[in-house]
């Protein structure tokens, strides 16, 4: 399916508003992710950035606008299926969250995020 940069991070954003915060334990690193999912829908030149970077752009090509991301989806589950969850470190917050955090994610939760992209098509 091709989508577009903002149907991707529309998606993402609707996964960690509606499945990751609400599974996080402590309400400070609910604040911070939620702060940082915010942030970067807002921030187009951020997204921007991320979009530009040498390894996003090798995995996600841009056709007039578009992205197909139904490869890259089958190649991160395959990946996670085979060597386990995919950790994400959330590094500590002075005086909101001191301790470092690690979220990790499954198959399940990367087939979830996909439907959530194709579903903000």
């Amino acid at each position: 399916m091709k989508v577009t940069k903002d149907q991707i991070v529309s998606g993402v954003s609707a996964y960690i508003s509606t499945e990751v915060i609400p599974n996080i334990g402590d309400k400070a690193t609910q604040i911070v992710v939620s702060i940082a999912a915010k942030a970067v829908k807002a921030n187009s030149g951020l997204v921007d950035a991320m979009f530009n970077h040498p390894v996003v752009k090798s995995l996600l090509h841009e056709d007039g606008g578009k992205y197909e991301i139904d490869e890259l989806f089958k190649y991160i589950k395959e990946s996670v299926d085979e060597y386990g969850p995919f950790p994400v470190t959330i590094p500590a917050v002075p005086f909101i969250s001191p301790e470092e955090k690690t979220l990790s994610f499954d198959a399940d939760d990367i087939t979830k995020i996909k439907k959530k992209v194709e579903a903000s098509a």
